[in-house]
């Protein structure tokens, strides 16, 4: 009689999971979560005194959310942040791109005080691919100031 109640309730256990295997199958379906990817991203320090942690890529988006810190001693105005791909022409130390991103901040990134942003990296990264680049910054000190620009960090995203 011990037998006979051991069995079925091995047999209850195994229902019991198959019926949860198939609920949660069913909800990850019905939401689309089976067909995304996660991404990954691994940061790099920049030039001192920035730094850059918390990097998280998505791949359904293709944008990057990182938290910056510039520690130049002036809080800053005026801030545009922006991932630069690997390969971006360079002329006097500063990237050759448009500067105009949706990444403008609206309050200023003050001193020693983390920032988080989110930038677009140009589309999803195929999955088992990788993108690299660097993280920079183009801001004032005042309103009127002169513009200036500084490499935060670099990061490399993986979509797995």
């Amino acid at each position: 009689m011990v037998m006979e109640n051991s069995g079925k309730m091995k047999y209850a256990i195994v229902i019991v999971v198959v019926v949860i295997v198939a609920i949660v199958l069913s909800v990850a379906l019905l939401s689309g979560q089976s067909h995304q990817s996660v991404g990954y991203a691994s940061l790099c320090t920049g030039a001192t005194p920035n730094t850059c942690s918390n990097a998280v890529y998505n791949h359904a988006t293709g944008n990057l959310s990182v938290s910056i810190t510039q520690n130049s001693g002036y809080n800053w105005t005026i801030v545009n942040i922006l991932f630069v791909p690997s390969g971006t022409a360079m002329e006097n130390g500063v990237p050759v791109i448009s500067w105009n991103s949706s990444t403008a901040l609206t309050s200023p990134v003050n001193d020693a005080a983390p920032t988080t942003v989110v930038l677009k990296v140009s589309g999803p990264i195929s999955i088992g691919a990788s993108r690299s680049g660097s993280i920079w910054a183009q801001y004032k000190l005042t309103s009127n100031a002169q513009v200036l620009y500084v490499e935060i960090g670099n990061v490399i995203m993986y979509a797995v």
